[in-house]
């Protein structure tokens, strides 16, 4: 087993002060790493993973509950991709910049999206997939995602 330790940092100077920040956080029990980078089209959305709790014969998905981390960044120098994040009942769509990317948490009980402005704490769901399509030209986009074992 190992240690995932994860570091965001931000660099900054503004107005001749420092406003540099970063926060370190660790998982523990580590091991399984799925890792991929793909090309995806401006055409259809590719779904990057799926998660399910039984995962056999399926085509890329893995255990909900032993995802701890996962990353979904653009490492594309040009191009601009949109990302679905999907539950079994909603979804939620971002839009990462080239060098960009989105992080979340395990996807037990990672998300609930609504159509309002009144969040319901306390009532998150599974994650189920995750998509990806580019804007105007296709782009690449790498997937990492950490899991303990099974």
């Amino acid at each position: 087993m190992a240690t995932l330790t994860v570091t965001h940092s931000e660099s900054l100077v503004l107005d001749g002060r420092n406003r540099s920040a970063s926060k370190t956080f660790s998982i523990t029990n580590i091991e399984q790493i799925y890792e991929r980078t793909l090309s995806v089209p401006t055409t259809n959305p590719t779904v990057l993973v799926s998660f399910d709790s039984n995962v056999e014969g399926a085509k890329v998905e893995l255990p909900t509950d032993t995802a701890k981390y996962i990353r979904i960044t653009n490492t594309d120098s040009a191009n601009v991709i949109e990302i679905g994040v999907i539950t079994t009942a909603t979804n939620y769509q971002i839009t990462l910049s080239p060098g960009q990317s989105h992080v979340l948490g395990a996807a037990s009980g990672l998300m609930l999206a609504e159509a309002d402005n009144d969040p319901s704490f306390g009532t998150m769901a599974d994650l189920v997939s995750i998509e990806a399509q580019a804007v105007s030209t296709a782009a690449t986009v790498e997937v990492y995602i950490a899991s303990t074992a099974g």
